[in-house]
Order: C-alpha cells, then structure tokens, then sequence
C-alpha cells in the first residue's frame, strides 16, 4: 500500500498495543504518531537503498541523497541481482519484489540534468472537454520516449515562479503516478480505463523526447475568456522550456460531443453523483440545457480553431473516429508528428487497447428538429467538422 496506508497501520498497532502507558489518549495520540513517523521514515530509507540499482536510467535521487543513479537496463528478468553492500552476496529477487521497489523509489526520483536537457519538444492539447483527449495521452504517456501528464494544468501554474527543472519534475511525477498509470487508473465513472499494460505508463525508456500536459478543454476555455492572458502565459511557457511546441487537437463528433456534455451535466445535477455516461439507459429531454450547450460547444471550437491556425503545422488534429476504424495509422500519425519512432510492438499493444467502436451518446438526447438544425449550422462553418454533418454519420 501506499505511505498514508502504512502510516495508517504502523499508528493504528502503536494505539492498540499502549493503550494505558499514558495518562490522556492525546499524549497516546501524539507519540504513536512520532513513532509512526520514524517508523515509516526507516523504510523509506531502506527502499531507496534497496531501489538505486533499479532506478529507470535518467532518473536522479539526489533531492533526498544527493546521489545519482544509473540503471542496468528496463529489461528487468527474474534472476536480477542487487549487492549487499555488506556482505558482498548476490540476493535474488522476484520481477515482482523488483517492480515494487522501482515504483516505490520513483515516489522520490527527479528527473535528472542529462535527461532534462536531452528533451527535444513540449506538447500540449487543445479542444473541447469529453472529445478524447485523455486516451489520445494514455497512448502518448505509454511510449518510451514521451511523457504527457494528465491535467496537471501547466498554463494556471505558470502563475508561480518556475524554471525548466521545477516544471518538468512537476510533469514527470504527475504523468508517472497520475491516472494513467495501473494503481490509479480505473474510472467506473467513465466505464473504460486508461491503463495500458506492457508499455512505458509512468516510467521511460533511458531519455525522454517530448514532454508535455494533457488538459485540452481548460487550455481552450482559458484562451477563450482571455486571449491576452493566455498569450503571456503561451510566451512565459516558451522561455521557461525554451523547445519548440507540438500541439493537438483531438475532435469527436458534434452531436456525440454535446450530448456527452448534457448527459454529465444533467446526471450530475439530479442524481448528484458522476454518472457514467457510457452505460447509461437514461434519455435526457431537458431543451434548455441542450440549447445552451449547443451555444457553448461552438464558441469554445472556434477559440480551438484560433488556435490551430496559429500553430499551423505544429498542430495536428486527431479524430477520434480514426482512431477506432484506423488505429494503427493514426497513432503512427502522431508519432512522426511528434518525431519519435513507434515500433511495431508499441503499435500493436496501443491500438488494442482503442475502442472497437464509437461511444454514440447523440441517441440518449430528445433533439429537437430546431436544435439538430443548428448544430449542422454550425458544422458548416468549420471545414474539420465536414464529415459529421448528418445526424446518423
């Protein structure tokens, strides 16, 4: 379990074992929390001794040590040794024992200097919330060679004082523990999950290429409501990275999007739980909700359009139409975008992991002719938006 859970258990032993040493259970309290405290310090000690031969290469625990470390490569069979530093044995440990001391010592690990100025590309996503964005990360956080945090929100910290280090460790550690990764990863609320096994999720391969934050829906509302603010903030990221910038935008289907988004808001509003949309039976007739999510989903298009027109061709949109029907190109699309290579190993588990088929949540509104009439409007004025024109496409 993870540091709360131990410190939970360790205090929890401590209470149970000395329960009349003390005159007051608030001295009880505060001493059993000392000890659960040294406790747990003690075998964060021992882990990262025990982890530095296991570190991922380019990862640096010199934040807490003042040590670097070096890894012996990530092909990490039964058999791998570790030395004692003691005794000079060689002590066997299982690939589970090994996975297990990585992840814990990666809770302490920065990004080292070599691997930081090595990075070539900052990516980041741009669109409407509810269109994909978040497996379109998933696949990119799995590569070798990209790490693409999930909503860390990198243009509302810009607000603080941060260098190039700072911000990256802030994305590493978020993109190796966020909800990407296989603890964290399942979302009953969603229906699916984004964990994809066998890959580089939470971890990279010896550098990293491209580095990077997925939040598309909030970066284009913010550079909606405040065009001049995102600007300094779009120049302050660029003289912090000093890289040049890849962005994406991932589209979905109007009608599929707007309802996704009245659906949640709708379900959320009466039953005042996140609903999962995906396998919900309900039909929503609510017209006034639909009308001004209509209104909304177009304005905050247009500013992502803005936008790609602005990054011209270091922009790339991803529909996630083809991500279903043709995973495999398009995922290699978005490597040779990005520069890195893609293997066929790597293709092959990413688009496994895709979709068989379109999430149609258009059904489960009650459209009206007046309000299916406007969204095609409105598609007519986005050339990207062509080929969703008909309501049953």
């Amino acid at each position: 379990g993870g540091a709360k859970s131990r410190l939970r258990q360790t205090y929890s032993g401590c209470t149970h074992q000395y329960p009349s040493q003390y005159h007051t259970t608030y001295s009880m309290q505060r001493v059993c929390l000392v000890w659960s405290g040294l406790i747990l310090s003690l075998g964060a000690a021992i882990t990262l001794y025990l982890a530095h031969d296991y570190l991922p290469g380019g990862l640096s625990l010199a934040p807490l040590a003042r040590l670097n470390f070096v890894s012996k490569g990530d092909d990490l069979s039964s058999g791998i040794m570790i030395q004692d530093a003691n005794q000079g044995d060689k002590i066997d440990h299982s690939n589970s024992e090994i996975e297990d001391i990585k992840e814990d010592a990666q809770r302490f690990a920065s990004l080292a200097s070599s691997v930081i100025n090595r990075i070539k590309t900052y990516a980041f996503f741009v669109g409407m919330p509810r269109s994909g964005h978040s497996i379109v990360g998933a696949v990119l956080n799995s590569h070798p060679h990209i790490v693409i945090s999930n909503e860390l929100g990198v243009f509302d910290r810009l607000k603080r004082n941060l260098d190039k280090s700072k911000l990256f460790n802030m994305i590493w550690k978020k993109g190796s523990g966020n909800n990407h990764t296989k603890h964290s990863v399942q979302d009953s609320s969603k229906g699916y999950s984004l964990a994809i096994d066998g890959l580089y999720q939470g971890k990279f391969n010896s550098y990293i290429d491209v580095i990077g934050d997925k939040k598309g829906g909030h970066t284009s509302t913010f550079f909606l409501h405040n065009p001049t603010g995102f600007g300094e903030r779009l120049d302050k990221l660029r003289r912090i990275t000093d890289l040049p910038f890849k962005v994406f935008h991932v589209v979905r289907n109007p009608f599929d999007n707007i309802a996704t988004q009245v659906m949640y808001k709708y379900l959320e509003h009466n039953f005042s739980a996140v609903a999962n949309v995906k396998t919900s039976s309900k039909t929503v007739y609510s017209e006034s909700l639909i009308d001004g999510t209509i209104r909304w989903f177009f304005r905050l298009y247009n500013a992502s359009e803005q936008l790609i027109r602005r990054f011209g061709l270091d922009s790339l949109q991803i529909h996630g139409k083809d991500l279903v029907s043709n995973p495999k190109s398009t995922i290699r699309q978005m490597c040779d975008f990005l520069q890195v290579s893609c293997s066929e190993s790597y293709l092959n588990i990413v688009s496994g992991k895709m979709f068989t088929e379109e999430s149609k949540t258009r059904y489960k509104l009650k459209w009206t002719k007046a309000q299916i009439s406007e969204v095609k409007h409105n598609i007519r004025n986005f050339e990207s938006l062509a080929r969703y024109l008909e309501f049953n496409s």
